[in-house]
């Protein structure tokens, strides 16, 4: 059996496919090594985000035990209450002279 002789369109055409195949090849290099350094990125971010998190809650945890043990509970509900009870001494002043106010108009 004989070879038959390579024609220009086949040269041709083998060499446009192989530029294809080198430029997608590249490409897909090009992919991994994006992919990689972006899943890189979010591990790293993930980490941080845990670290922050942690490192939150536990401030939030020394915060709320400071305030816990800087004011007795006790104690500071009856200063809320009254300072409540003053607020509404002072609406009801406004609202009296509000109507005050009005009548004079």
């Amino acid at each position: 059996m004989k070879n038959k002789p390579v024609t220009s369109t086949e040269k041709k055409n083998v060499n446009f496919n192989s530029i294809l195949m080198f430029i997608v090849l590249g490409v897909l290099g090009w992919l991994g090594v994006e992919t990689r350094a972006t899943s890189l990125g979010l591990a790293e971010m993930r980490t941080a985000q845990t670290m922050i998190s942690r490192s939150n809650s536990e401030a939030f945890s020394r915060m709320e035990d400071h305030l816990n043990n800087s004011v007795p509970r006790r104690e500071f509900d009856l200063r809320i209450v009254s300072i409540e009870a003053r607020l509404t001494e002072i609406n009801v002043r406004l609202h009296e002279l509000d109507l005050v106010i009005k009548r004079n108009r």
